[in-house]
């Protein structure tokens, strides 16, 4: 065996996972490619020796050879707090599952060791094996994955006791950060006058939502008259974009139609680079918490049922196919501004493919309905009655009555939701008659816009953005390669 300071593996980043199931020592199989499997860290290590084993010394000479019981072990001490920041636990080896599960059970091992006898793994992705005792073993190599690609590849492990402490100290270190907004103290004593104006009575409670991609506030707030609201502002010399966005909100809020299930407007204030929205304060949680897919209905019900309004509002709203016209440029802008190699390998080689898909997305979305443009969970509320309640309405536009329910779909997605999409797509009335070119379409057009995004430099204030808008963009691909049945290159 050759040292453990084997070379990078560079041109692994990207590439798809192989759609292999392997037998598991927690019992059901586990297949790399399943996007339901979310972010992990599979460790592939040579060998778990058992104690007493004959060829004990020989193992021990084998530089790099040793350590894999450690590994193993520090991997499990740290199970909980690679947990804590979305990664689950895998790791393989070229053992029979027989000896998996006994090294699993001897060292309560909380996390699947996956036996891979046949090489299925090498083959898949050319990794390096070594001979010892008869037997074709793994060279050490520690992949991190998600949405069914490869993120990141670790080779150079010389003290395989003290890798997982150094990997989860990186995966920590890259965790997007929450912006810290704001609070409600913070704000002008003038502005906060206006505000408790249009309530009619001083505020005397204020709880910051505190983290969030923008830097302006959003407060729960209770007057000393008992009145509770929801208040959120902006100013131009913080982020002259998030303002913008306010002020097109307070627009669209003072225009919205009688049923819509929104936050009713209290009123607002736009002056001296300050902009405010004062709504009714609803009291709920987020769908989609559990993960168990038990929202997934009534929020497509209430996507779904957003009225039809073209010619009938107050204001002029954009059509939804200009909107996402600019978005279905974003495949070709990283061709012409020659970035397709922060691309991943499918997309790269799939590129004409997910551009002329996009291309259909601006007709596909056309009609007459109001849509939200936006229809992320976190835009969205579930009362104690159960009723879903839409917020956040900056991006208002009018278009098709399915395009919001797919998003949230998307959505449910990215945030690793139990449930079957396609199921969903097949079954829910909202998408009746829509059809899988036109699915397809606006996938491949959202998919491209956040890879494009997730390029650019964040914007001011908001510094979480980016890395928000690549894991959408891989969430996307993972999607449109189940849906064309691609197979993992």
């Amino acid at each position: 065996m050759t040292s453990a300071r084997s070379s990078p593996r560079p041109e692994l980043v990207g590439r798809a996972l192989p759609p292999l199931s392997f037998a598991a020592t927690t019992g059901a199989p586990v297949d790399l490619a399943d996007p339901m499997l979310g972010d992990a860290v599979l460790f592939v290590y040579p060998r778990i020796s058992r104690p007493g084993e004959p060829d004990a010394e020989q193992w021990a000479a084998l530089p790099g050879a040793q350590g894999c019981t450690a590994e193993s072990c520090e991997f499990r001490d740290l199970n909980a707090e690679f947990g804590e920041i979305g990664y689950r636990l895998l790791g393989l080896s070229a053992q029979r599952h027989e000896e998996q599960r006994e090294a699993a059970e001897r060292l309560h091992l909380p996390y699947p060791l996956l036996a891979d006898p046949e090489l299925r793994l090498v083959n898949a992705l050319g990794l390096e094996t070594f001979e010892f005792g008869g037997a074709t073993l793994y060279r050490r190599i520690t992949f991190v994955i998600g949405a069914g690609l490869i993120r990141r590849v670790e080779t150079r492990i010389d003290a395989p006791a003290e890798h997982p402490r150094v990997l989860l100290e990186d995966l920590r270190d890259a965790q997007p950060q929450p912006q810290a907004r704001m609070t409600w103290s913070e704000l002008p004593d003038d502005l906060r006058a206006e505000i408790e104006a249009v309530l009619g009575s001083p505020v005397v409670e204020a709880v910051s939502q505190s983290h969030g991609f923008s830097s302006g506030t959003a407060d729960r707030v209770v007057t000393a008259s008992g009145r509770r609201a929801f208040v959120k502002t902006a100013f131009d010399g913080h982020n002259a974009g998030t303002t913008a966005l306010h002020r097109r909100e307070l627009a669209v809020m003072r225009a919205m139609p009688d049923g819509v299930a929104a936050p009713s407007l209290l009123g607002g204030v736009d002056r001296g680079g300050w902009v405010a929205l004062v709504l009714d304060d609803i009291a709920g949680v987020h769908p989609g918490a559990g993960l168990d897919g038990s929202d997934l209905a009534r929020v497509l019900d209430a996507l779904g049922s957003l009225p039809r309004v073209r010619g009938t509002l107050a204001i002029e709203l954009p059509d939804a196919s200009d909107e996402i016209a600019e978005d279905a440029r974003g495949w070709d802008d990283l061709a012409h501004d020659a970035a397709l190699d922060t691309l991943p390998e499918w997309a790269r080689s799939n590129l004409g493919r997910l551009a002329e898909a996009s291309r259909r997305a601006p007709s596909a979305v056309a009609g007459d309905h109001l849509v939200h443009l936006d229809s992320r969970a976190d835009n969205l509320l579930v009362d104690a009655d159960g009723r879903i309640w839409i917020v956040d309405w900056p991006w208002a536009a009018i278009g098709a009555p399915w395009f919001d329910a797919l998003m949230y779909v998307f959505d449910a997605r990215h945030r690793r939701e139990a449930f079957d999409a396609e199921a969903t797509l097949a079954a829910h009335p909202v998408f009746a008659g829509v059809s899988a070119d036109e699915i397809d379409a606006v996938l491949a057009a959202v998919t491209g816009m956040f890879f494009d995004k997730a390029r650019r430099p964040a914007p001011p204030g908001m510094p979480t953005l980016r890395a928000f808008q690549r894991s959408e963009g891989e969430a996307g691909l993972a999607w449109l390669r189940e849906r064309w049945r691609e197979p993992a290159s």
